[in-house]
């Protein structure tokens, strides 16, 4: 079998062999691929371009379809930024087996294409949540139109902090497509009997959620809001005689932000369903155990909450929202360590490594009564959630 290929195609400001491209050359080269990255910054040899001239796509695009390409096997194209749309508009000529796209530029005034649309076997999408320069609602919407597999990662358009999970996604793409295409090779005759497998989970509404492939319509709200207030917290434990649901935190984190000011609709729902892919499989690991999971694991909760997303149209969070959040997130984290868990304010602290001091005031007294800290009934969660969530819903679609 001839030598797989991947291609590269960088981004519009930047070069073919920069840090990110340059580390996953080297995943792609361990998998035993040629590796061939496209200076779009001259063409022919020692003619600069304007990156920023009018029609600087359209040109890339036939650059890379002119591009003599060695003999090989499986073709994958791999582009960032603009470089991510270059590959797109390729693939409909050269019909790669895989097409890996990071913050892809699709959607953006002055190019050519507002709708491309991608051909290939396997087609993936990373994106930064703080992307400023691309939304990450774009290759949402991309993803959704298209049915792709989609991985919103924390970091910027460059997606420098986020590099050891890209080289890990992408070396997990990459053995995904050479298999695929190894197994597409294999006779019939001598093909292994299929088996079939299940990877779905009948949810109380009667839907079918597939955990690996989900799509939007594979659940309701009444079904998110069961699966929250049926997922625990800190793997259980509680001082209570009941454990903290991921329904009840998600409220916290939300009431937390709406006593620091104003928010959007958007933004309110974002905070309620942060961790709504946990409540979909049934499952919130403690922190430690995330690394031992692997980065399997990590794709089935971001293709789940990248769906959570695309249902209700959200989209990813802008500038200086997500480090908002996180600091809710981490304060409400570090009040039920102590209120909840039983933790004490040192061990928080020294074990946890949160500097933020827990709070004494449960912001959800103020909103539903009751005894601060203490964990609701599942039921009373679900309820609770799911009020809060098609209260939202509606405003946010006016």
């Amino acid at each position: 079998m001839k030598q797989p290929l991947v291609v590269f195609s960088h981004g519009k400001e930047s070069g073919p062999l920069g840090a990110k491209i340059q580390a996953l050359m080297a995943v792609a080269r361990q998998q035993g691929a040629q590796v061939l990255s496209v200076d779009y910054r001259q063409d022919p040899p020692g003619v600069a371009h304007d990156p920023a001239q009018a029609g600087e796509d359209r040109r890339r695009v036939a650059q890379l379809l002119a591009t003599p390409l060695p003999a090989h096997g499986p073709l994958v194209l791999v582009g960032s930024s603009m470089g991510g749309y270059v590959a797109t508009l390729a693939s409909q000529t050269l019909q790669p087996a895989g097409l890996f796209l990071m913050a892809p530029a699709f959607y953006l005034p002055g190019y050519a294409q507002q709708d491309p649309a991608p051909h290939a076997s396997c087609v993936l999408l990373v994106h930064g949540w703080g992307d400023t320069v691309v939304p990450a609602a774009h290759s949402l919407r991309f993803a959704q139109q298209h049915r792709c597999a989609l991985h919103l990662l924390d970091g910027d358009h460059r997606l420098d902090a986020a590099l050891p999970q890209l080289e890990a996604l992408f070396a997990l793409f990459l053995k995904q497509v050479l298999a695929t295409d190894t197994a597409a090779s294999v006779p019939a005759a001598a093909a292994a009997p299929a088996r079939p497998t299940r990877a779905w989970v009948r949810q109380p509404s009667g839907s079918h959620l597939d955990l690996v492939n989900p799509e939007p319509e594979d659940f309701d709200d009444s079904d998110l809001a069961l699966g929250l207030a049926r997922t625990f917290r800190w793997g259980g434990h509680s001082v209570w005689p009941r454990p903290l649901t991921v329904a009840q935190h998600s409220l916290t984190v939300l009431a937390l932000r709406r006593q620091a000011g104003a928010l959007s609709t958007r933004v309110q729902l974002l905070e309620l369903l942060h961790d709504a892919e946990e409540g979909l499989v049934g499952f919130d690991p403690i922190s430690p155990l995330k690394p031992i999971l692997g980065a399997a694991f990590q794709t089935v909760m971001e293709r789940l909450q990248g769906t959570v997303l695309a249902r209700y149209q959200v989209g990813g969070w802008q500038g200086g929202e997500h480090q908002a959040h996180k600091q809710a997130d981490v304060l409400a984290a570090a009040s039920e360590a102590v209120h909840v868990a039983g933790w004490s304010r040192e061990e928080v602290q020294g074990v946890l490594g949160i500097t933020l001091q827990p709070l004494e005031e449960d912001p959800l007294v103020a909103v539903y009564g009751g005894t601060p800290w203490e964990p609701w009934p599942v039921d009373v969660a679900a309820r609770r959630f799911l009020a809060a969530l098609q209260a939202l819903k509606p405003a946010h679609r006016k």
